[in-house]
């Protein structure tokens, strides 16, 4: 089953902190162990958890939008152009509208 690219971007992004952190200990002349009792993996493991989430927030929050964004954009379309007309719409203005009352642009 294929990663949705928006879970892969957030695993990508996680690898590369991950990295990044252990990069910075070992520079310092502090290698990390794979104990559970050392402090500095446990807070290491804390940050990953936090940016997973934080991530994950992002993630939906962005799932929400674009669904906004799909609603209106659909609704909008399946008017008639007398309808639209009375509503003082063009029709070339429905994906900006639809933009603005997802994303505010």
């Amino acid at each position: 089953m294929p990663i949705c690219p928006v879970v892969s971007a957030i695993i990508v992004s996680y690898l590369c902190s991950a990295a990044q952190i252990l990069h910075r200990s070992k520079s310092r002349g502090k290698i990390m162990t794979a104990t559970r009792s050392h402090s500095r993996l446990d807070v290491f493991l804390e940050a990953g958890r936090r940016f997973l989430q934080q991530k994950r927030a992002d993630a939906q929050e962005a799932i929400a939008r674009y669904k906004v964004y799909s609603a209106t954009k659909a609704e909008l379309s399946s008017l008639s152009d007398r309808s639209l007309r009375d509503l003082g719409i063009p029709r070339s203005s429905i994906r900006r509208l639809a933009l603005e009352a997802a994303y505010g642009l």
